[in-house]
Formats: structure tokens, C-alpha cells, sequence
């Protein structure tokens, strides 16, 4: 083999020029996972066992579909940008 099809073969699942993004990406989605589990291990266990169980995590469950929008949102607009540019 010569060096070019070794240079190919060693290529890493992310390239090289998103590497930083996708690792700056991933601090930042541990660091508010950490935050919302902090806060959610402050709640009181009164407040977990009663019967209004639904309320205490629909604050959790509307974050969680708001950065599902935003996810899908980009994976559609990368496509329309690589489609027309």
C-alpha cells in the first residue's frame, strides 16, 4: 500500500476540523445534564412521592423537547444549505 490509501484508512469517524466542535459540543451537554440532575437532586422527596408527581418533571420534559427541536432544526437546515450551495 502506498501512503495515500494508509492516510485514508487511518481517518477518524469525525474529521479533523469538526473534532473541537463536536468535543465543545459534548462539555456542554454533560455540564447542563450535571445542572438539571443538581436540581432535580435538590427537590425534597415529599415533593417526588406525591401525587402531582407529573408537574414536578414537566419542566424537565419541555427542555428536553425544546433541544429536540433545535437538533432536528439543524440536521434539516444542513441539508437545505448543502443542497443549494
Amino acid at each position: 500500500m502506498n501512503t495515500r490509501e494508509i492516510k485514508v484508512q487511518k481517518q477518524g469517524w469525525i474529521p479533523k476540523k469538526e473534532r473541537i466542535w463536536v468535543i465543545v459540543a459534548i462539555i456542554i451537554a454533560a455540564l447542563i445534564m450535571l445542572w438539571e440532575l443538581k436540581g432535580l437532586l435538590q427537590l425534597s422527596l415529599t415533593t417526588l412521592h406525591s401525587r402531582q408527581f407529573e408537574h414536578t418533571f414537566k419542566g424537565f420534559g419541555s427542555n428536553a423537547r425544546i433541544a429536540l427541536f433545535f437538533v432536528l432544526a439543524y440536521y434539516v437546515l444542513l441539508l437545505l444549505l448543502q443542497c443549494y450551495f
